[in-house]
């Protein structure tokens, strides 16, 4: 017998929670801008280069008065053009207690950015939908193709390029963030896409004019649902006798 559930609020991003950096061979902590709350999901885009296979570590819970759950690898892509290589990992986290957070970050890189945000009514069980997609190419227009998602939904893109220019980046939906001096540093970006109706979606970043050698990532979230059993135990715990 199959279990009704109680579709809940869709997916959305909290306002003004959005914020990143740039680094070298490594990383300052970052602080989201305000408090983070209960019951919803940070998410966690690190993007690293190095001339020859980079790592990032599992990002940490470094300061602040906020509780997280694991700190868990939704994908991972490592492309490469020649001695030129770059990895892009997406992590995420439910905010199991209020208050402030700052994540911190290592790893084995000679370029990096760290895009964090965080997010309400996103599943807090199975909150990746169906397979994560890459794309790696040269290309004015950086995609990593079709990113299936469901009703309520989010996609998220993240993408970096060999650049040599400073450049504005176009983008076709909401930054996280973005960084885009190429001429004396790392590039890349990383956006989502609230999805209502759900559909296959797709998400570009165009570095200015400029057609370099890019890698690109994309990831779908689901929103949380709530069984028929689950409402009867949350119902039974309010009841006294």
């Amino acid at each position: 017998m199959s279990v009704a559930s109680f579709v809940q609020a869709d997916i959305a991003a909290v306002a003004s929670q959005n914020t990143g950096e740039t680094g070298a061979s490594s990383l300052s902590n970052l602080a989201f801008p305000n408090n983070i709350t209960a019951g919803n999901t940070v998410v966690i885009t690190v993007i690293v280069y190095r001339t020859s296979s980079p790592t990032i570590n599992t990002p940490t819970l470094a300061a602040g008065t906020a509780t997280l759950g694991t700190i868990t690898l939704a994908t991972s892509t490592l492309g490469n053009s020649s001695s030129n290589y770059f990895r892009i990992n997406t992590y995420y986290a439910n905010v199991t207690g209020s208050g402030s957070a700052t994540i911190g970050f290592s790893g084995t890189f000679t370029g990096a950015i760290a895009a964090i945000n965080e997010y309400s009514g996103m599943s807090q069980t199975f909150p990746i939908y169906g397979t994560p997609v890459r794309g790696t190419g040269t290309s004015n227009t950086e995609t990593p193709g079709s990113i299936t998602t469901n009703a309520g939904g989010m996609a998220l893109m993240s993408s970096t390029e060999l650049s040599t220019t400073n450049f504005t980046y176009t983008l076709t939906d909401t930054a996280v963030y973005s960084q885009g001096n190429g001429a004396t540093g790392m590039t890349g970006q990383s956006q989502y896409k609230l999805t209502p109706t759900g559909a296959a979606q797709t998400v570009t970043a165009k570095p200015g004019s400029n057609s370099w050698f890019f890698v690109a990532q994309g990831i779908a979230f689901q929103k949380a649902t709530t069984t028929m059993a689950t409402a009867v135990d949350d119902l039974n715990n309010f009841i006294t006798f």
